[in-house]
C-alpha cells in the first residue's frame, strides 16, 4: 500500500495519481479523463503540465510498444560526477573480502554531511538496482 498513490475506478475509466511533494504523475486508460482532471486541478491550484512522462524523481522513463521502462542511468552519472569518481574502475565485489574494517584504520572524514548525502543517494538508487543493495548497506 502506498499512501501517495490514488486510484479512481468508475465504469471503464481508471485513473492513477502518484504524488510526491509537488511532483505528480497522472495516468489513465481514457485520455479525456486526464484532460478533465488537469482542468479541474488548474481551477484550484497552479498547475504546470510537462507532457509525457520522461523523468520522475531521478528515474528516467522510456515508452516502448511493450510498455514503460525505467532506469536511473542519468542519476548514476550525476552521482559519479558529484563524488568525483567518474573514472573509477568497476569491481565484482564492493570491497576486498579479506579486509577487516576498523574505526582506527584510515583518516576520519572531514565532511560527515557529504558522506550522509552520498549514502542517502545510494540508498535511493537501490530502489531500481537491488543488485547493489548489499554493497550499499
Amino acid at each position: 500500500m502506498d499512501t501517495s498513490l490514488f486510484t479512481f475506478n468508475h465504469h471503464n475509466i481508471c485513473i492513477h495519481i502518484l504524488i510526491y511533494v509537488d511532483d505528480i504523475i497522472v495516468t489513465d486508460n481514457f485520455f479525456i479523463a486526464i484532460s478533465l482532471l488537469i482542468s479541474t486541478l488548474s481551477s484550484e491550484f497552479t498547475v504546470k503540465e510537462l507532457g509525457a512522462l520522461s523523468f520522475f524523481l531521478g528515474i528516467q522513463v522510456i515508452r516502448t510498444i511493450n510498455g514503460l521502462h525505467h532506469h536511473q542511468g542519468k542519476y548514476v552519472t550525476d552521482i559519479l560526477h558529484w563524488t568525483k569518481i567518474v573514472g573509477a574502475k568497476p569491481v565484482s565485489t564492493p570491497c576486498c573480502p579479506s579486509r577487516k574494517l576498523s574505526k582506527f584504520y584510515g583518516e576520519p572524514l572531514s565532511n560527515l554531511t557529504k558522506y550522509w548525502s552520498i549514502v542517502g543517494t545510494l540508498q535511493y538508487l537501490t530502489l531500481t538496482r537491488p543488485d547493489i543493495l548489499y554493497g550499499v548497506n
